[in-house]
């Protein structure tokens, strides 16, 4: 079984899959393929639990004085010792493999997008995402800033301006734009756990396609690229974890593929989680982004998703 697992993760990666599994709605990926914005991963990011789903009507009212709004650890404190949440992964719908390329700029910025082709020297990131997710809308309130000047996205934009940055500010659920120089914006947040495998490479030659990681190992071998690789989890942590990391000296053909072992292995501690030493903890893992994938503005994003946290209304048990 764990043979047939690590082989269809590595024919997923050499085949450059982005695919769903499990209670996805694919209409909800459609535009990834059509805008050339698509999913763009993120370092993990904190998320509030609060108790505004349905299923946690019950839990609420323990907390007489902030209902809807009271984060997790305000009600546990009143319900000491008790858990009203689901299993973290019944909370998660699903199952992801995401395949990601970004071009960096003259100013060292990402740029994510379909498939590069690359040029000769030019700098890359391949990022492939195992993730158990569930999508959550964050509206936010975007404006450019033009010559010190803000402007809507879309006016800035139709009028060819050059946009020198970006004003992104989360709002609540309903309320209108902060101003008449801003867009509002609602995107996907994709809050979950899972793991990460990421290169970061210099084409030596133009014209090679980055499509998988399978492809940018057998081009490292063969002296085309050059590059390292990175291996990481997403809210997962434990000695068992930390154990079966690989510690990649160099970006080769051998060593992306005990990255894509390392996957296949920790899958299974995901389900294990709290009983053979291993912890998960819900974090941000990457966005769809509507408005485009500028890294001025994916950085605005970012900045704006750390200063205040996302809410995940995680589903409870029955009381």
């Amino acid at each position: 079984m764990y043979t047939r697992v690590v082989a269809s993760i590595t024919l997923l990666v050499a085949l450059g899959a982005c695919t769903t599994i499990g209670n996805s709605n694919q209409s909800a990926h459609e535009p990834e393929r059509t805008s050339g914005y698509g999913y763009i991963p993120l370092d993990g990011l904190a998320v509030d639990q609060t108790f505004e789903s349905d299923s946690c009507k019950e839990w609420r009212q323990f907390t007489p004085s902030r209902a809807a709004g009271s984060t997790a650890s305000e009600l546990l404190g009143k319900r000491a010792g008790v858990d009203p949440f689901k299993p973290l992964l019944e909370s998660l719908p699903d199952i992801s493999v995401r395949f990601a390329v970004a071009s960096f700029d003259s100013s060292g910025g990402l740029t994510f997008g379909p498939a590069k082709i690359t040029s000769k020297f030019g700098t890359y990131r391949a990022v492939l995402d195992y993730v158990n997710v569930d999508a959550i809308p964050v509206s936010l309130s975007v404006g450019a800033i033009v010559s010190g000047r803000k402007f809507k996205l879309s006016d800035a934009r139709a009028g060819n301006m050059r946009i020198d940055g970006f004003d992104v500010q989360i709002q609540a659920p309903g309320e209108k734009a902060i101003s008449p120089t801003s867009d509002l914006v609602t995107i996907p947040v994709y809050v979950g756990v899972g793991m990460r495998v990421a290169a970061d490479v210099t084409a030596l030659e133009g014209g090679i396609p980055l499509v998988s990681l399978g492809i940018i190992g057998l081009e490292a071998q063969a002296k085309r690229l050059t590059g390292t690789l990175t291996v990481q989890t997403i809210g997962i942590t434990g000695e068992s974890v930390a154990a079966s990391m690989p510690l990649p000296s160099k970006l080769d053909q051998t060593t992306i593929e005990n990255g894509i072992l390392s996957i296949g292995a920790n899958r299974s501690a995901i389900y294990k989680s709290g009983t053979s030493g291993t912890t998960t903890t819900p974090r941000v893992v990457g966005i769809y982004s509507p408005v485009g994938s500028e890294p001025a503005l994916v950085n605005a994003i970012y900045s704006e998703l750390s200063r205040e946290r996302p809410k995940w209304s995680r589903p409870c048990k029955p009381v």
